[in-house]
């Protein structure tokens, strides 16, 4: 039964279209497809505020491999060029659309909802010796001198340290509508940039965590912020969290 829990959640993520900005519109090599399930598998968890810590990595493979056979995920190539790799995202949706049909938590949390699933999770976490993305941000709340990013405002860090989060900020529908429509928006831009594969990877993570914790009924507003803070810390990718930590500051001055 757990694993039907952990599939729900991994489709959910697989089947959005923020996987596929995180998979690329382009071909990819074997050594790269392959180094994608930790990440899907985090990113995925992320979104209910859960440091999966690559835990299910296994079973993102077996969805990957899954697409591949059905050719939602396109495979080109031979021993001497190497095999590589382009997703077909239409295919892809509609595939794993239909899969979550036969999975019996996905039809329970449908039917229960999201609390349902909350609880499952939570055991979930209690039982893998898991823990929530709070607490792993807060870990990591000192951040060391890092490499100066050319794209951020060298006042960035002590602007947002000063302000602080508005904690009703997203009790305003027109803030959370802001909010959202801007974290889609970088996203497109982290996807067209010219990054490396591991920053846009990394960016996206923490952007697809920031906005799926905003969709939620209750958005955790010091949990959100402290990502954005952590993730505006690190060098090539801060300038995509500036206009979402704008917001929150405007809105707390």
């Amino acid at each position: 039964m757990k694993d039907n829990y952990v599939n729900h959640v991994l489709e959910e993520y697989i089947e959005d279209e923020n996987f596929d900005a995180l998979f690329g519109d382009d071909w990819i090599d074997h050594a790269t497809l392959w180094s994608l399930p930790p990440r899907i598998c985090d990113y995925a968890f992320a979104g209910y505020g859960i440091d999966a810590r690559g835990s299910y990595a296994g079973a993102v493979e077996k969805i990957l491999e899954n697409l591949i056979q059905a050719g939602a995920i396109a495979r080109q190539g031979d021993e001497y060029s190497d095999f590589w790799y382009r997703l077909r995202p239409a295919h892809k949706q509609k595939l794993v659309a239909e899969h979550r049909t036969k999975n019996s938590a996905t039809s329970r949390v449908k039917m229960l909802g999201e609390e349902a699933l909350r609880r499952a999770l939570d055991r979930i976490v209690q039982e893998d010796d898991l823990r929530s993305l709070e607490e792993r941000w807060l870990e990591n709340s000192e951040v060391g001198p890092r490499e100066e990013d050319p794209g951020t405002p060298a006042n960035i860090g002590q602007l947002d340290l000063k302000a602080g989060p508005d904690m009703a900020f997203f009790r305003s529908d027109d803030r959370k509508e802001a909010f959202l429509r801007t974290a889609e928006n970088e996203i497109e831009q982290v996807a067209a940039s010219d990054l490396s594969n591991a920053q846009k990877s990394q960016a996206v993570g923490f952007l697809t965590a920031a906005k799926a914790l905003a969709e939620t009924p209750e958005p955790p507003v010091d949990l959100i912020w402290t990502i954005l803070n952590r993730a505006s810390a690190f060098a090539g990718i801060g300038s995509f969290f500036i206009s979402l930590i704008t917001l929150i500051v405007m809105a707390a001055s």
